[in-house]
């Protein structure tokens, strides 16, 4: 009837889904198995628009294919964590089997019961989307390209170890390149002393007498021997692992260049832009996680959690434990940890806040986690009000309010006491 409100469970998989719709008293109204295809999914669509009530859906997902589709029809969607799911599966039967169809019941009266505490899932902005995606496959990339290299480190180390040594930055081309053209310490060796300059010259490397006693070592030491299967099976890998580097690095300068591109776009760039210590890459990194919704985050703890800087307190009788929050976005976390670390360097206020916090005792960790939660509450007073950062105007805020902050806070040195600053010590 005219009014009615249907709750649906969908059981997601790669291939097939199970669905479950409920009325409102929690009889089942039909069931149903669709096919992972567009066709089979618009005949689902609508088979929900032709319903006469408001349909609420369930589903283990916050994204993909289908989740666009029923966003795109006007419905819907609440995304349900897996955890959350097992609770209510425990809820309805202690021993209850496991099924397809059971899953797709038990997401549908789970939805039934407890929809007034849950959020749905609210259609973003593509440009947001998009950069969102783009930041993340990121952040992949380097942690791939950051493997790669302590593999390509330790190949070396087996049989060209001076050729690790050479170069204090491994995550550079120039290392890669240097193993592609001198692939063993053989190789090196028998090159004449102009090939081994011209490829510095080249890698824009200036010959110092540092570099001049290296090549030198090369063409003379005796230690760079090594079994000959040894050395051709692994020089095979150093080359290869060196060529999957360079492509690598490649395919991330045209990321950035892309993510960039998109950041420049966003109507909050300037903000996140101006956050100390913050560069192109974690301020697009930030928008791209908090999004242009206001609503999403409606206070300061709703953010905190949802980046985990808050920790999680349980407490039954005379037990009570803090554990830190790992139900968050750790995209978000990873990123508002390394902006707190960066912004020591580049913020006075935020070094003597960590100061303060290691001299009582805390680890390096939960100082930066600390500061990050300060930073946020700062973020989004900004992100709500459409405001950049202002130093000045907070460190005013700080003196107004009395923090104790402000007694501990020391200038960073000028660039003229830091090279007077090294000239002592060299002397």
């Amino acid at each position: 009837m005219a009014g009615e409100n249907f709750w649906v469970g969908i059981d997601w998989a790669d291939q097939t889904h199970q669905v479950c719709c409920l009325d409102n008293q929690g009889k089942i109204s039909w069931e149903q198995q669709v096919l992972h295809q567009q066709a089979d999914i618009k005949r689902l669509i609508q088979r929900f628009q032709g319903l006469k009530g408001q349909v609420h859906i369930a589903i283990e997902r916050a994204h993909g294919l289908l989740i666009e589709a029923i966003l795109a029809a006007g419905l819907t969607i609440y995304p349900i964590n897996p955890k959350q799911a097992h609770s209510w599966c425990q809820s309805l039967s202690v021993n209850a089997a496991k099924s397809d169809p059971g899953d797709a019941y038990t997401l549908a009266e789970g939805l039934r019961l407890f929809h007034p505490h849950l959020k749905p899932l609210a259609p973003e902005d593509p440009l947001t989307r998009e950069l969102r995606l783009l930041c993340r496959d990121e952040v992949t990339l380097i942690q791939e390209r950051t493997a790669l290299v302590n593999r390509w480190q330790a190949t070396l180390k087996e049989y060209y170890p001076l050729a690790s040594e050479w170069f204090s930055e491994a995550n550079c081309q120039t290392a890669w390149d240097f193993v592609l053209e001198f692939p063993t310490p053989v190789t090196a060796r028998q090159a004449r002393r102009g090939k081994l300059t011209g490829f510095l010259k080249k890698h824009h490397i200036g010959i110092s007498p540092l570099w001049q006693k290296r090549i030198d070592q090369v063409q003379t030491s005796q230690n760079w021997q090594a079994d000959p299967a040894t050395e051709r099976a692994k020089s095979l890998l150093a080359v290869s692992i060196s060529k999957q580097l360079r492509t690598l690095e490649a395919n991330l300068k045209t990321y950035r260049e892309q993510i960039e591109l998109l950041f420049a776009q966003l109507p909050d760039k300037d903000i996140f832009s101006s956050l100390p210590g913050a560069g192109s890459k974690i301020a697009s990194r930030l928008a791209a996680e908090m999004g242009q919704d206001r609503n999403r985050f409606p206070n300061d703890m709703s953010l905190l959690c949802h980046a985990g800087v808050v920790p999680l307190t349980s407490a039954s009788g005379k037990h009570r434990s803090v554990k830190a929050r790992w139900g968050c976005n750790k995209n978000l976390r990873n990123t508002v940890h390394l902006w707190a670390f960066l912004t020591l360097e580049n913020c006075e206020w935020a070094r003597a806040f960590y100061d303060q916090a290691r001299q009582v005792g805390q680890s390096h960790a939960t100082a930066l986690r600390n500061l990050g939660r300060k930073w946020l509450k700062i973020l989004r007073r900004m992100w709500q009000d459409h405001r950049t950062y202002d130093e000045q105007k907070y460190l005013s805020s700080l003196k107004k309010h009395g923090s104790h902050l402000v007694k501990l806070i020391k200038p960073f040195p000028t660039v003229e006491q830091t090279r007077n600053s090294m000239i002592t010590v060299e002397v």
